[in-house]
């Protein structure tokens, strides 16, 4: 393990915005540079470079949710009832029923296809239901046994739609055809899913993040052990962290050498390999931290939030590096540019598609 040196620098970020913005689901990033919002009832965009509402828009139901862009730019919340679609501009372009109660935000693929977790109408089954970019509906997948599916579903590079089941006897990962819904095989996980479970696409597989565990699907349905490569960085805390030179990074760090065990929220790297979290120091509050491609952590001044393992890790767009704290968002200047290479930023890409790009 390569160790992680608390440098005496300070961090090179300086304040440059921050909004409120009150209870807050998520956020999605637009390759212009707007951050989408949601709350329960009103859909807010943000301009990234300066923080400012650019506008709001009642939304039709209470009931919705972190929000996806899709490819020609649309805004996507759902409700439990369905998906409701607004412009950049703040129109409704169009809302379509799911026939399911939606218990999550969906997938995104190609020709802005959606995936949705959910039950049934009966509310007696799991289901995903498949719609197309022309808001058809394509087809609808319904399991066996009566479970919740509210975690995002995660859509490989070669097509697999994965999912993550819930149920009384424990988890189950379940592998579909994203063009017809049919079942391709299942594995059972070690322990059942929640809300906080995260589905990361990656080639062929998918990563399964239960807690701060790591587990890898292979092609014929099995489970093993996640090795970390060159391009995934696993959150909730700096558990693991591989730079393409090879750097290694873990939250907690030799107590022989008496160096600091860094409690940390999910990061987000650079163009340049440096990573960008926010983190609690032993006796100390919340602090925004850059550790460099050689291990060296530049400490940022204290600021009035700790890091959550529940919320999302920070976007990184026009030299600015933006947080979703509790209370709103928080934004930095002076970081680097993201690397466009699809580091995964809890929920998948900066759009939310969960999509293997």
């Amino acid at each position: 393990m390569i160790l992680l040196l608390l440098a005496c620098a300070k961090s090179p970020l300086t304040l440059a915005w921050e909004e409120g913005v009150a209870d807050i689901y998520d956020a999605a990033l637009s390759v212009e540079g707007v951050l989408y919002v949601t709350d329960g009832s009103t859909l807010r965009a943000i301009d990234a470079a300066s923080g400012g509402t650019l506008w709001s828009e009642a939304l039709l139901s209470t009931a919705a949710g972190m929000p996806v862009i899709d490819e020609d730019g649309d805004v996507i919340v759902w409700t439990e009832a369905g998906a409701l679609a607004y412009s950049s501009d703040g129109e409704l372009t169009w809302s379509r029923s799911a026939e399911m109660v939606v218990q999550g935000p969906p997938a995104v693929g190609p020709d802005d296809t959606l995936y949705f977790p959910g039950i049934t109408l009966a509310q007696d089954a799991a289901m995903v239901t498949a719609m197309s970019g022309d808001q058809d509906l394509l087809w609808q997948h319904t399991f066996a046994q009566q479970a919740t599916l509210s975690t995002q579903p995660a859509l490989a590079a070669d097509g697999t739609l994965y999912v993550a089941l819930s149920d009384s006897g424990g988890g189950l990962l379940v592998a579909l055809d994203s063009d017809d819904g049919s079942e391709l095989w299942s594995a059972l996980l070690p322990a059942p899913p929640n809300r906080d479970t995260r589905l990361v696409p990656r080639g062929a597989q998918v990563i399964v993040l239960l807690g701060d565990e790591g587990m890898a699907s292979a092609s014929d349905g099995t489970l093993g052990a996640f090795e970390a490569g060159d391009d995934l960085l696993l959150g909730g805390s700096v558990e693991v962290f591989i730079a393409d030179e090879g750097l290694r990074i873990t939250g907690l760090l030799d107590e022989d050498l008496e160096v600091a065990d860094l409690d940390c929220g999910p990061g987000a790297l650079d163009a340049e390999g440096q990573l960008y979290v926010s983190c609690v120091l032993p006796d100390d509050p919340g602090r925004t931290v850059v550790i460099d491609p050689k291990g060296r952590a530049l400490i940022g001044e204290p600021a009035d939030y700790a890091p959550d393992d529940t919320l999302p890790g920070p976007f990184l767009v026009d030299g600015l590096v933006i947080w979703q704290i509790g209370a709103g968002f928080r934004a930095w200047e002076g970081a680097g540019e993201a690397d466009g290479s699809g580091w995964w930023r809890s929920r998948g890409d900066g759009r939310n598609t969960n999509r293997e790009k």
